[in-house]
């Protein structure tokens, strides 16, 4: 009786289902026969289980998703503050340093610059090339040189006449000593054929005031510049080396007056040149000569030998020019040339400081 009515219902419902709503037939696949009483319909029992199955396969819930995203944005954001706040300040520190060095490169260029000028705002050189000996103009240069030639030339015309002698009143050995490379012949015989033995006389004095070295100068100043100068395969910057060599020696090693062991020994060699000298040319003596002739000689070779030792120091080349002109004209006394600049680069020309005393008729 129960089965008769379920029965009933269902086949009641089912009809009514078919004649209302869209008016589409039912499927009679969308019902399930009841096998009990608790049974379902699968169409009440399909829409809800759909979510609930894919909540169990994800394991995340929506809400976690949405605040694992807005937390990744916070990330996100935080860090590309802390970047960009990072560059920034890198970028102030940067300019910072900038400013810094630039400041400084000015403050160095000032002090530079300062350093390369004296007090009257002329350019100077910088650091210790200020502690070498500094070139001096061409009018002290020559001033000094001519004092000393001058000197001579005076010391000659005070003490020794144009005498005719004969050949046996003078010694031909003590003569021969006193040869110059500049002379045309023997010296004794010069002298012996010569009306003005005085120019002769001149010429040999300053020749040996100015072109000896070894008398002069300490053998430490000496002896490089004249193995330059002998070598075959000279090299090509010697005279810019030879330069700051000079300069550098001279301001190295010990001045000659300071020096007192090659003081003595300077003396020495001086008083013996002088005596020899005196004794060649004895037979020219004037007759009256002068008695301190031989001490006013003796100081004349010192300020020769000072003169040799501020030559040596200059950076510029600067030689004495016996060059004679016209052929068979004899130089009494040296000129002076230049023949570098402060840097020992070669000058186009000589540059002439002094004109040489030359004469054609001795």
């Amino acid at each position: 009786m129960a089965a008769t009515d379920l029965s009933r219902t269902f086949t009641s419902s089912t009809t009514q289902d078919s004649t209302t709503g869209s008016g589409e037939t039912a499927s009679p696949t969308t019902a399930i026969a009841p096998t009990s009483t608790g049974a379902t319909t699968a169409g009440s029992v399909e829409p809800s289980s759909r979510p609930s199955s894919e909540q169990t396969n994800s394991g995340i819930s929506g809400g976690a998703v949405a605040g694992a995203v807005i937390g990744t944005a916070i990330g996100v954001a935080l860090l590309t503050f802390a970047l960009t706040f990072w560059l920034m300040q890198r970028g102030v520190r940067k300019k910072g340093l900038q400013r810094q060095k630039r400041r400084s490169s000015e403050m160095s260029d000032y002090y530079v610059k300062r350093s390369m000028t004296n007090a009257s705002g002329e350019r100077r050189r910088g650091g210790w090339q200020e502690h070498l000996p500094q070139s001096l103009d061409d009018d002290t240069v020559r001033r000094r040189v001519k004092t000393v030639l001058d000197q001579a030339a005076v010391h000659v015309e005070n003490n020794f006449g144009d005498i005719s002698k004969a050949e046996e009143e003078r010694e031909s050995d003590a003569l021969a000593a006193f040869q110059t490379p500049h002379l045309p012949a023997p010296l004794a015989r010069l002298i012996d054929q010569s009306r003005r033995p005085t120019l002769l006389i001149k010429h040999v004095l300053a020749y040996h005031l100015v072109a000896s070295p070894d008398l002069l100068l300490p053998p430490t100043m000496t002896e490089l510049p004249r193995v330059v100068d002998h070598r075959p395969d000279r090299p090509r910057a010697a005279s810019q080396a030879l330069s700051h060599w000079r300069r550098l020696t001279a301001y190295l090693y010990p001045a000659p007056a300071a020096d007192p062991a090659f003081l003595a020994h300077r003396n020495d060699c001086i008083e013996d040149q002088v005596d020899r000298f005196l004794s060649a040319f004895q037979p020219w003596l004037s007759s009256n000569p002068a008695a301190d002739r031989r001490q006013n000689l003796i100081a004349i070779f010192h300020a020769a030998a000072d003169v040799a030792y501020m030559l040596f120091s200059q950076p510029s080349a600067i030689e004495y020019d016996w060059a004679a002109r016209p052929d068979g004209a004899l130089v009494s006394l040296p000129g002076l040339h230049k023949l570098t600049d402060e840097s020992g680069s070669p000058l186009p020309y000589a540059h002439v400081l002094l004109q040489p005393v030359v004469v054609s008729s001795f």
